[in-house]
């Protein structure tokens, strides 16, 4: 569940003749997201792109990704709603909200240097792009997913999982992980599914 959580965010806040953002989004599809087709990925990856180029970071982006997933999920809203209180009861006394202060800072070490390039890749985009503001965001967003799309790989995800995992989510987390992913992503791809937390 962190997994897909990651990806999304890692995408939809950092990639049109070639549209990158729908690649990315058939990318994540192949690599195991089973809850939202493609489609669905790339309305809520737009939703989120205007906040993240606006320059909204950290929990306040969490919170408007967030936002972003339940509002554009359409016939899956109340399955998606669902899934959010069932994680929610099973982290108690924690609540999803409580993990970003927690897991955002061991995941952002590991993600560091992609999320760079994405940084650095936007940052020079809004620099040099003189389009207009709706077309310039397109445009630097395209460029963005480019970039994860390259990086975000099978392996790639399954180094970040494994360290991930073994070093920063508590037993407790980790079991709401592998009761609630399923039924987002195909969890078994990965060997880091296979982790058991003492």
């Amino acid at each position: 569940m962190y997994v897909l959580a990651a990806l999304l965010l890692i995408g939809a806040a950092f990639t049109s003749a070639q549209d990158n953002r729908l690649q990315l989004c058939q990318k994540a599809k192949a690599l195991g997201i089973t809850f939202y087709t493609p489609q669905e990925m790339v309305t809520i990856a737009k939703c989120v792109e205007k906040p993240y180029f606006n320059g909204v970071a950290g929990d306040a982006l969490f919170t408007e990704a967030k936002n972003c997933v339940i509002d554009n999920s359409g016939s899956k809203a109340v399955q998606a709603l669902s899934l959010y209180n069932n994680a929610n009861s099973c982290l108690s006394p924690q609540k999803i909200e409580d993990l970003p202060p927690i897991l955002f800072p061991p995941f952002k070490q590991l993600t560091l240097a992609l999320q760079n390039k994405i940084a650095d890749t936007v940052a020079d985009c809004k620099r040099t792009n003189t389009q207009a503001a709706a077309q310039k965001q397109e445009t630097c967003m395209q460029k963005v997913y480019g970039v994860a799309k390259a990086a975000i790989t099978k392996d790639y995800i399954e180094n970040v999982c494994t360290k991930f995992v073994n070093k920063s989510v508590t037993k407790k987390q980790w079991g709401c992980a592998l009761r609630y992913g399923p039924q987002v992503m195909n969890m078994a791809l990965y060997k880091c599914s296979k982790i058991v937390k003492a």
